[in-house]
């Protein structure tokens, strides 16, 4: 499992890009696994909330934006409680344990990666 990662949302376009690079057509499948603390179920919507709730403190990126890759003997034992799991433990190794995430489970090329920002 390799794990990369970069601080992202500082304006509009910022989370509106990311948005829509995590639900790009040229993935197989892109499914939204998990949106959580948003009051919105649709992606754009959720990351722009969360850049406007940054807007009353001092970051300048709002949005920590992270990779799982797995490889694909890993991709067979994965379900979705698992992504979550993982999700979690990345959470709290950053620190980042109760704050608002977006999950989504990309398929390319035959290789199933998680992009989170938690």
């Amino acid at each position: 499992m390799v794990i990369k990662g970069s601080s992202r949302g500082q304006t509009k376009s910022n989370t509106r890009e990311l948005a829509n690079h995590l639900m790009s057509s040229e993935n197989e499948e892109v499914r939204v696994l998990q949106l959580d603390g948003v009051a919105t179920d649709n992606l754009h919507d959720s990351l722009e909330e969360m850049r406007l709730l940054s807007l009353g403190s001092r970051t300048r990126k709002c949005l920590y934006h992270s990779s799982i890759n797995i490889t694909s003997d890993e991709s067979k034992r994965m379900t979705d409680d698992r992504w979550l799991e993982a999700v979690q433990e990345l959470e709290t190794e950053l620190g980042l344990s109760g704050h608002q995430k977006a999950i989504v489970i990309h398929n390319k090329k035959g290789r199933e990666h998680c992009l989170a920002s938690p």
